[in-house]
């Protein structure tokens, strides 16, 4: 939970007769992640047999497309098949199918574009249905021409004077009466068709081209319709045809698709991969707990004749080391957020579990209500449909705690739906501090628990990952000197701010202290500050130590004396960032106090202040509906927005604040070379 889980590297060597089926029987076994081999070996070339599967594997996609066979379940048992034997059954295969395959699908295209052409003509046909002119008439004559089109209603008018003046009154126009875009017949005389053409253009005119067919548009329209039906109850057939051979062929075409996905992806391995004329080499990362498995795959599939030896991991090499992450249910769906950063390194420390403390309490701040705690949590345990589809099922764990989080802090502060049952019960009152009445107070709680955060980034954080490296150095000077440095600077500010703990329950108020005098360790002082003092300069001089020793050069040792210095002020800058909990947990509570001063105001304008007659009882019960229907869409909305801003800024201070502080990120996930099956088992599975 500590840090990534161990990883081994690994390196076997294998006869070269056996790459099948060894690389079948690790692709079985799925414990390893290959690694490219580094070393000056001969590579594998494969590109010709992968040109070949890709070109097989295309053709048989394309009918299990057709056929949509994936929707038919069932498996076949598999033993061992080679590339060349499963590119052989697949071709054969595609020898049975593909000229049903072409016959069927070219029936299909040949009905959907007749669909299609009869669509488009019927689609023409009711524009022209308010115009009720036989179509024959709409056609041009040796010395009529007609122009049937769409124009915009804005420019009827105008397109009407224009046709007539420029034919000088030779020209019929007929126009629909109805709709933005209407249809428009225009006829004139051959000889006027090229002075008459540019109008078109002009107005911007859609021309139709008419159907070749007779009678009304309404007749026709029919006509097209039983056209339709014809060829909807053809496909229909089609369609039982195409169904009756998927379901002869499914399981055959599913699992050739599935087992040349499969030798493809072990082809697409030796690449990685050195070879001699005799041996194959492959490296690769496995789990510890998984070498006997490893084990147990090359023994099977070369008859116990190979070589391998386990590694650790070199430094040089931590940076490619991929990452398993390992950790208890609860703490590992935070693993959501640390993903978004980033995998922790190898030999990093893994995040989750300080992000599984911090994250939802940051965010219960935010919310600061546990009515609003206790709706979260019923809709992410519910999951309807919309938030299903919308967040995995480690997201909403994860937010599932979140809301609880919040019920609990909302208990402690006393915020129920803002202050909506604040008269029923103490239970509903607050039980330690109130933000909208103690803003101060719970400001400093704010600050306070940010400060432990940066402290914990750097006197945890940073020192696990250092342990872990076995950088003990860093871990005295740098670590250590940070953790000091950033105790000692605030505890002195709070000497200079006379802070007093009493809203908390906590009878102490720091010394007050001078600006000047605090940093004086020379000046008298309470012990207090002359502890404070001293952890401040002992971590200002361990920081200062630490950087000038690890310094490259002369530039560099000049800064990490510097860097220190300027460290102060960022951390005050960061502790000051935390303060956006309270001003969330604040506007949280104050749009919920809003909503019912709303929803109550609303409720005793529209309800009598006695109830004496059947209208006073009716207006009675209009004020409860408009009350409720306020305070459902008002803290539905409050829950909506500040729960999505309350989880931005959350993670806002998680990688800004504090994994800045010790957390490098970048890792690589660890991705086993594991086979998927759907359609084909092997043999006892």
């Amino acid at each position: 939970m500590l840090k990534p889980k161990e990883m081994r590297r690994f390196r076997a060597v294998v006869s070269q007769d056996l790459r099948d089926k060894v690389l079948a029987a690790l692709h079985e076994a799925g414990v390893v992640q290959f690694k490219e081999i580094t070393e000056e070996i001969e590579r594998g070339e494969v590109e010709e047999e992968l040109y070949k599967i890709d070109s097989v594997l295309g053709r048989i996609r394309e009918i299990q497309e057709f056929f949509a066979t994936v929707r038919f379940r069932g498996s076949v048992e598999v033993e061992g098949e080679s590339p060349e034997e499963v590119l052989e059954s697949t071709k054969e295969l595609l020898g049975e199918l593909e000229e049903a395959y072409t016959e069927l699908s070219s029936r299909k295209e040949e009905l959907e574009d007749r669909k299609e052409n009869i669509q488009t003509q019927k689609d023409i046909l009711q524009y022209l249905k308010e115009i009720e002119i036989p179509l024959d008439y709409l056609r041009s004559t040796k010395g009529i021409h007609v122009t049937v089109g769409r124009i915009d209603e804005d420019v009827v008018d105008d397109f009407v004077k224009s046709a007539q003046n420029t034919l000088s009154q030779r020209v019929f126009v007929t126009i629909s009466e109805r709709g933005e875009i209407r249809t428009v017949v225009v006829a004139c005389l051959k000889e006027d068709v090229p002075d008459f053409q540019p109008l078109l253009y002009k107005f911007d005119v859609e021309t139709l081209r008419l159907p070749p067919l007779k009678g009304t548009p309404d007749e026709a329209i029919d006509e097209l319709e039983e056209r339709l039906a014809d060829l909807s109850e053809r496909e229909e057939q089609l369609a039982d045809e195409i169904d009756e051979v998927a379901r002869d062929k499914s399981l055959e075409i599913n699992s050739s698709v599935e087992l040349l996905e499969i030798v493809k992806e072990r082809l697409e391995c030796l690449s990685l991969f050195g070879r001699t004329n005799m041996t194959l080499v492959l490296e690769g990362w496995v789990l510890p707990e998984k070498i006997p498995a490893l084990r147990e795959a090359l023994e099977e599939a070369s008859d116990d004749v190979y070589l391998m030896r386990i590694y650790e991991p070199e430094v040089r090499e931590m940076k490619e080391v991929p990452v398993s992450l390992e950790n208890p249910k609860v703490v590992g769906d935070f693993e959501y957020i640390t993903n978004m950063y980033g995998l922790p390194k190898y030999k990093e420390v893994d995040p989750t579990w300080m992000l599984a403390i911090s994250f939802p309490l940051f965010f219960g701040f935010c919310l600061t209500d546990a009515g609003y705690g206790l709706l979260v949590a019923a809709l992410f345990f519910a999951a309807p449909g919309p938030i299903s589809n919308l967040f995995s099922r480690k997201l909403r764990r994860m937010l599932i705690v979140c809301a609880l989080t919040t019920f609990g802090i909302g208990f402690v502060f006393g915020g129920w739906f803002g202050d909506l049952f604040a008269n029923i019960h103490p239970i509903f009152g607050s039980h330690w501090i109130r933000p909208l009445d103690e803003p101060i107070s719970f400001l400093k709680l704010v600050v306070f628990v940010g400060i432990l955060q940066i402290v914990v980034g750097y006197g945890i954080g940073r020192s696990l990952t250092d342990v872990f490296r076995r950088n003990w150095k860093r871990i005295i000077f740098n670590d250590l000197g940070k953790a000091l440095l950033t105790v000692g600077l605030f505890g002195l500010t709070f000497c200079v701010l006379h802070l007093g703990l009493l809203d908390f329950g906590i009878d102490y108020v720091f010394p007050k202290v001078g600006i000047i005098e605090v940093f004086n360790p020379f000046a008298s002082s309470p012990l207090i500050v002359t502890v404070f003092q001293g952890i401040f300069y002992l971590g200002l001089v361990l920081a200062i130590t630490g950087n000038v020793l690890t310094g490259k050069d002369l530039v560099g040792k000049v800064g990490g004396i510097v860097n220190p210095i300027y460290g102060v002020i960022r951390l005050i800058a960061d502790a000051a960032s935390y303060t956006r909990l309270m001003a969330l947990g604040i506007s949280t509570a104050v749009i919920a106090y809003v909503v019912n001063e709303v929803g109550f105001l609303f409720y005793h304008m529209i309800s009598p202040a006695t109830f004496t007659g059947p209208l006073s009882y009716l207006l009675g019960a209009g004020g409860v509906i408009v009350l409720v229907i306020i305070l459902v869409f008002g803290h539905a909305f409050n829950i909506f927005i500040n729960s999505i801003t309350g989880f931005i800024h959350t993670m806002r201070l998680e990688f800004a604040e504090f994994f800045e502080k010790f957390y490098e990120g970048g890792g690589r996930e660890f991705t086993t070379f594991k086979v998927k099956r759907t359609f084909t088992k092997g043999i006892g599975e």
